[in-house]
């Protein structure tokens, strides 16, 4: 059931419009608890066929900014911690201007906020994705019957 209604999506590309879909973030303070909560009200409020659209969606999504993660963090390897790692390989000392100047650098390339917010998505979208991983497998295990869905 699940494989069939994947290839629906899949083959329905107009049906996945990514600029509506809205993504949750999982702050600190946030359980997986309160996500796994969410995450099951959620599919019982839209139903099977729109929830399989909508983590495929977060999928390409969750894909996406892993790869805008790794952009900036090789930018910031690049411009602030490899420069401040030979300066104090040198002998140099990095604290004072210089150290004000590479977190002038650090915030021009993403901003703390951005960081955070970004790694909060990120979070979220995997914890989903793990809650569906628990589910499918709860629901193998329950009915031995069925074949196997793909993984997600």
């Amino acid at each position: 059931m699940f494989g069939r209604l994947w290839l629906r999506a899949v083959g329905h590309p107009s049906t996945l419009d990514l600029s509506k879909m809205v993504l949750g973030r999982m702050p600190a303070e946030a359980t997986f608890e309160s996500v796994k909560r969410e995450f099951e009200q959620e599919l019982r409020r839209v139903g099977l066929k729109r929830f399989q659209e909508n983590i495929h969606a977060e999928q390409l999504i969750l894909e996406q900014l892993l790869k805008q993660r790794e952009e900036m963090t090789k930018k910031i390897d690049e411009k602030c911690l490899r420069p401040a790692l030979q300066r104090s390989a040198n002998g140099y000392d990095v604290t004072g201007l210089y150290w004000s100047r590479i977190q002038g650098d650090l915030a021009k390339i993403q901003s703390k906020k951005e960081r955070v917010e970004l790694d909060e998505r990120i979070d979220w979208l995997c914890a989903r994705r793990r809650f569906l991983k628990e589910r499918n497998n709860l629901s193998l295990d329950k009915e031995p019957d069925h074949s196997a869905s793909p993984a997600l």
